[in-house]
């Protein structure tokens, strides 16, 4: 085989010239690994597993058995007051909330007094939580309740008095 530098074709060596060009042929290099680039380092080497420089071990093969069981950190114990299904020992403070609300919500005092009295039930012999806030929450709830009949009172005198007026 020859090689043709101009058109960079390949032609049979039975021909003295190229067929496309008419320029003469020189024969073909056999077919190999490429040349260097120039000014680039070393070139690259086919990799035959050992490692690349700079590597400092051969590679390891893989397990054939799964990994073992790997370690984890420890689980941290944060010590918090159990969580309990006794809710009367916050119908204190609900009893204080919903007392202030009862101030401008109407029929809102009666569960201040309801809950009131949950909270200064102890549900133990020795079990004060709760008793102040109950306390507090009785007292403004008992005179919201005293507000809001005012207010009942006082509005249905008022209809009553304007029906009358009217008829007359």
């Amino acid at each position: 085989m020859l090689h043709c530098d101009r058109c960079t074709t390949d032609f049979p060596a039975t021909m003295s010239a190229c067929p496309l060009c008419a320029s003469p042929g020189r024969p073909a290099t056999p077919p190999g690994p490429p040349p260097a680039p120039t000014g680039f380092g070393p070139a690259p080497q086919p990799y035959l597993g050992q490692p690349y420089p700079g590597q400092p071990y051969p590679a390891q093969p893989h397990p054939a058995q799964p990994y073992p069981a790997q370690h984890h950190p420890p689980q941290y114990q944060v010590n918090v007051a159990p969580i309990t299904n006794d809710w009367k020992q916050h119908a204190g403070a609900l009893s204080l909330i919903i007392a202030f609300m009862g101030f401008t919500i109407p029929f809102a005092p009666f569960a201040a007094v309801w809950l009131g009295h949950l909270a200064r039930r102890p549900s133990t012999p020795t079990d004060s939580t709760g008793r102040t806030l109950g306390l507090i929450g009785l007292i403004l709830g008992y005179l919201g309740v005293a507000i809001t009949l005012i207010v009942i009172v006082a509005v249905i005198a008022l209809v009553a008095t304007s029906a009358g007026a009217t008829r007359t």
